[in-house]
C-alpha cells in the first residue's frame, strides 16, 4: 500500500511517497509424508532393500530426499503401514540451503535410535555440503514423515519433459495441454518440436526435437510414455569426435535456458529395443556454436527396462544450452526415452553494503532482495525533492533491468538470489538508469544531468548524496552493477542530500542561498542554531 507522509519544512508543505516493502519471509516448506502418502504414490514406492541408492521427490519440485541403503540396510514401507523402516546402515541426506533451514521427523518409534534429533536447524557445515545426513545408531527406525523448510528451493527444474500429456499442435509445436496422454505416431523425418511440460523461465524456449532420417514418435511402451526414436534402415552415425557437430546424423535435441542457474544437471531414463546398448551425450552450452562431449551411457538390459543417468554439464547462466542425445556408431534400431529432466541452482550474487547504508544497483536478471535490506525506485523530482518509492523488502523480486537505491540495516555483504522465472515488467518512470556492464551514463533526455551516489567534498565529505560527478552534470563512467541518477537539463541541482529523518531526498542549489532564518523541522524559529538539521529559505541544511 503506497502512503503519504507530510512534513512542515520552513513553512511550506512538503509530500514524500512511500511504498512499505513487503517483510515476508519466502520460506517452502517440502515434505515426504509415508503415512499421508504425499507426494501421491510415495507409499507405492518406497520399498528399498539393501544395495540401493535413490532420489525421492518431496511435495515441491525440485527438492529431493536421497537415500543410499548401502551393502545391509533398508527403507521401506513396513509391510504396506503407514511408516517407513529405516535400518541401520541406510543414510538419508535432506537438503537445505540456510543456517536457517529446519529439518523435522515425525517418528512411529524407536526415534532414539536416529542419529538426528528433531527438529534440527541447519548448521553452517552442513549448509555448505548442502545437506543434513542422519541415519540409525543400531536395529531400526520407523518413520511417518520428513519435512524440511528452506529459504529457497536448492535445486529448480530448469526444463522437464514427461511426454504424457496431449498436446496442442501448431505450426511445427507441440505444446502440452491438460488433456489425455496422446501419441504422436511416427513422424517421418520431420523437425517437429516438443514444448517442456515444466519449465523455470520461459516455457517456449524449453524444446525437444530429433534429427533423423528415419522416423520419431510419442509412444507408448508397456505403459511407460517415451519419446522413441527409430533409426533402422537410416544413415547411421560414425562417429569419431563427438564435439564435431557436423556429424551428428541421428538424435534426439533439448534446447533450454539456464539464466540466473549454475550446478546444471540432465537426468534421463533410456532403453534400447535390441539388447544392451550405449548412447553418446553432448552438449552445447552457447547455442550450438561449440560442443563438449559428455560421455557414453548404458541402456537398460531390455526393451522394458531402463538405465537412468544423472550428468552434471558446464552450462551456468546460459541463454541457450543444447544437449543431444546420440545413438553411438551404428546403432540401427530405436532408443527410447521416457523422461528428460534439467535441474539447476539458484545462482546468487554478493552486494557490498559500506557503512553508508545505502548503495545503487542494477542487474538485467531479476533478483529476490533478503532480510535486512530493501530498495526504491526514485519516481519524480519536484521543487527539489526527489520521490523514492521502496517497493522492494525481504522476499520480494526486483524485475529484471529495474535500477534500484538498496538500503540496509547495517554493513555488510548481502547475498541476492537470481530469480529468472520472475516476469514481472520493471516500472516506469524510474529516474535511476544502470547497466551490466561500464558503461558512460545515458537517458534523461537531450543534456540530461547525471548524478553519482557518493560523499561529497569540502563542508559535503559527511553528507552522503547524488551529486554531479563533472562539471554540470555532464556523463560520466558508471561501474557494472550500479545505477545512476538521471535528471533534465533544466536541473538547477548539483546534489542531492540523503536524510533518514524523513527518507526523503532533498536539493542544494547550484546558486548561493540567501540565509535570513533557521527553522527546526517543527517549524519553529532558531536564533541560535546548533549541530542538526534546519531550513533555511525552504532547504534543508546541515549545521556541524
Amino acid at each position: 500500500m503506497k502512503k503519504t507522509f507530510t512534513y512542515l519544512l520552513g513553512g511550506a508543505l512538503f509530500a514524500l511517497f512511500l511504498l512499505m516493502p513487503s517483510t515476508a519471509s519466502a520460506t517452502i516448506t517440502a515434505t515426504w509424508d509415508f503415512a499421508g502418502d504425499e507426494p501421491l504414490g510415495i507409499q507405492s514406492a518406497t520399498n528399498y532393500g539393501s544395495g540401493v541408492e535413490k532420489y525421492i521427490d518431496s511435495t515441491i519440485d525440485g527438492v529431493q530426499l536421497y537415500v543410499n541403503t548401502g551393502s545391509d540396510g533398508k527403507f521401506s514401507m513396513n509391510g504396506g503401514t503407514s511408516y517407513i523402516q529405516m535400518n541401520a546402515g541406510t543414510i538419508v541426506r535432506v537438503p537445505v540451503v540456510s543456517t536457517s533451514d529446519v529439518v523435522t521427523i515425525s517418528f512411529a518409534g524407536n526415534s532414539g535410535y536416529c542419529t538426528l534429533s528433531s527438529p534440527h536447524t541447519a548448521t553452517s557445515v552442513e549448509v555448505a555440503q548442502g545437506y543434513v545426513q542422519f541415519g540409525v545408531s543400531e536395529n531400526s527406525t520407523y518413520i511417518y514423515s520428513i519435512s524440511v523448510v528452506l529459504a529457497y528451493k536448492p535445486l529448480e527444474i530448469v526444463a522437464k519433459w514427461t511426454f504424457d500429456t496431449g498436446y496442442d499442435y501448431a505450426a511445427g509445436v507441440y505444446t502440452p495441454n491438460t488433456s489425455a496422454w496422446e501419441t504422436t505416431g511416427w513422424q517421418w523425418g520431420n523437425t517437429d518440436k516438443i514444448v517442456a511440460n515444466k519449465a523455470y523461465a520461459n516455457s517456449a524456449s524449453c524444446t525437444a526435437s530429433a534429427k533423423t532420417d528415419r522416423a520419431w514418435a510419442l509412444n507408448d511402451n508397456n505403459g511407460d510414455k517415451i519419446f522413441a526414436l527409430y533409426t533402422n534402415g537410416g544413415t547411421q552415425n560414425n562417429i569419431s569426435d563427438y564435439t564435431d557437430a557436423s556429424s551428428h546424423n541421428q538424435y534426439v535435441e533439448f534446447s533450454f535456458p539456464t539464466i540466473g542457474l549454475d550446478n546444471i544437471s540432465v537426468s534421463f531414463d533410456y532403453t534400447y529395443n535390441d539388447g544392451t546398448s550405449t548412447i553418446e551425450l553432448v552438449y552445447s552450452p552457447d547455442g550450438g556454436t561449440t560442443w563438449v562431449d559428455g560421455g557414453s551411457y548404458a541402456s537398460g538390459a531390455n526393451w522394458y527396462t531402463y538405465a537412468s543417468h544423472n550428468v552434471a554439464i558446464v552450462a551456468s547462466n546460459a541463454a541457450k544450452v543444447i544437449v543431444r542425445i546420440i545413438e553411438a556408431n551404428n546403432l540401427d534400431k530405436e532408443i527410447r526415452i521416457n523422461h528428460f529432466t534439467v535441474t539447476g541452482k539458484r545462482a546468487t550474487t554478493p552486494v557490498t553494503i559500506s557503512d553508508a547504508k545505502y548503495a545503487t544497483y542494477f542487474n538485467s536478471i531479476p533478483v529476490e532482495l533478503p532480510e535486512n535490506l530493501q530498495a526504491a525506485t526514485i519516481d519524480a523530482e519536484t521543487s527539489g525533492t526527489l520521490t523514492l518509492n521502496y517497493r522492494y523488502g525481504e522476499g520480494d523480486v526486483i524485475p529484471g533491468g529495474t535500477p534500484v537505491l538498496l538500503k540496509a540495516t547495517a554493513a555488510d555483504t548481502y547475498t541476492l538470489i537470481y530469480a529468472a522465472n520472475n516476469t514481472e515488467s520493471a516500472p516506469d518512470g524510474n529516474l535511476l538508469y544502470g547497466s551490466d556492464v561500464a558503461t558512460t551514463t545515458t537517458g534523461g533526455g537531450t543534456g540530461a544531468k547525471y548524478y553519482a551516489l557518493q560523499y561529497g567534498k569540502g563542508g559535503n565529505a559527511d553528507v552522503l548524496g547524488f551529486y554531479w560527478v563533472n562539471v554540470d552534470g555532464a556523463a560520466f563512467e558508471c561501474p557494472a552493477h550500479k545505477a545512476w541518477l538521471a535528471l533534465p537539463k533544466a536541473t538547477t541541482a548539483n546534489f542531492f542530500s540523503l536524510d533518514d529523518e524523513t527518507t526523503g531526498v532533498k536539493a542544494i542549489e547550484n546558486s548561493q542561498l540567501t540565509i535570513d532564518n533557521y527553522y527546526d523541522l517543527q517549524g519553529r524559529k532558531v536564533a541560535q542554531p546548533t549541530k542538526g538539521l534546519y531550513i533555511v529559505n525552504g532547504k534543508k541544511v546541515i549545521v556541524k
